[in-house]
């Protein structure tokens, strides 16, 4: 219940009141927005801990090389890059994707950079994004029946 409540105020909340008056208004929430996220983020994840209180600009810069070298101490579940990648290539093999990690998904990047890695998103995540997607590529509100078509790998 709680994953269509989510969703459903991440819906509305995109749908109805994410539009801005003007670019500076949209900067002014994005940078409250990241503010308020690095917060967070150096309380929650080990390896951002030492950046508390510091502008972004004093942050590290992330690719997906580095951000895979320091999973363990980036992610702010506690759980470990070597298990989560296991899991994840045991449900590409088996098709399976059902995770062990109650509340989360688990999988693969397509590793089309050469460097395959590594997702994981939590209930509240997925159920923000399809709020999200689907208010904005609806034609009309939620209730409104609509034919569609998904293609899959």
């Amino acid at each position: 219940m709680r994953k269509l409540l989510t969703l459903m105020m991440s819906y509305v909340r995109t749908r109805w009141f994410s539009s801005f008056k003007n670019r500076e208004e949209l900067q002014r929430w994005q940078k409250k927005m990241i503010l308020k996220h690095l917060e967070w983020v150096s309380v929650h994840s080990p390896y951002y801990r030492d950046f508390s209180g510091q502008g972004l600009n004093e942050w590290p810069e992330m690719d997906k090389a580095t951000m895979m070298k320091n999973f363990d101490q980036l992610i702010t579940t506690g759980m470990h890059l070597n298990d989560l990648m296991a899991e994840a290539i045991a449900a590409e093999e088996s098709r399976n994707f059902m995770s062990n990690h109650p509340h989360y998904t688990v999988g693969l990047s397509s590793g089309t950079s050469g460097n395959r890695g590594l997702f994981l998103a939590s209930d509240v995540e997925q159920a923000e994004w399809a709020g999200a997607i689907l208010a904005r590529t609806l034609p009309h509100s939620i209730f409104h029946r609509v034919r569609s078509a998904l293609f899959l790998r």
